[in-house]
């Protein structure tokens, strides 16, 4: 079972609601990326990936995961024309988007400051401005096939994509149609 909720007033971002979830996952990736202790237990299992990064410790990779996850939450959260999300997000891998419906796409910081996010926010994208979150994740490996993490990101975003799939949605429109009918 999944849900769908709006996370902007233009109906051009929702994420998704999995099963019994109480809050969505876009509010739940940003509760982790902001969560100390989680953070603190992720890169200590991690903490061999950093290196990659170039980062020399635990408290500095908890920094820049904040700091980023605040960019994140500002940009998303205030997404206010059609325009706005094109810039945000891109397929994930080498397709042709224009020829084809509820396409994988992610998200992450385009601007660098001294160094590039490995933060990402996984969608579908439904329509032109017209995105579901599906999920996210600190992606410290190259290709997502590489870490378990980023692994579920693409089963979770395989899931959602057949979801609507099954339910008639193949733009705005019908997505629309769905949410008011569900």
């Amino acid at each position: 079972m999944m849900n769908f909720v709006r996370i902007t007033e233009n109906d051009s971002l929702f994420a998704a609601i999995y099963d019994d979830d109480e809050d969505n996952i876009l509010y739940q990736i940003f509760e982790n990326w902001n969560d100390i202790e989680c953070l603190r237990k992720y890169f200590f299992n991690n903490i061999s990936k950093l290196s990659y990064f170039g980062i020399p410790t635990v408290d500095r990779a908890i920094q820049r995961t904040i700091k980023d996850s605040n960019y994140f939450e500002e940009i998303l959260l205030d997404v206010d024309s059609l325009t706005d999300l094109e810039t945000i997000f891109e397929p994930i891998g080498q397709i042709d988007s224009a020829h084809c419906i509820l396409v994988k796409n992610k998200a992450k910081r385009k601007e660098k400051i001294n160094y590039e996010s490995w933060l990402r926010v996984y969608a579908i994208k439904v329509d032109i401005g017209c995105y579901v979150i599906t999920g996210g994740a600190i992606k410290l490996t190259e290709k997502m096939y590489e870490s378990d993490d980023t692994k579920e990101e693409l089963l979770k975003l395989e899931k959602c994509r057949n979801y609507l799939k099954s339910n008639g949605v193949y733009d705005k429109f019908s997505f629309m149609d769905f949410l008011k009918n569900y």
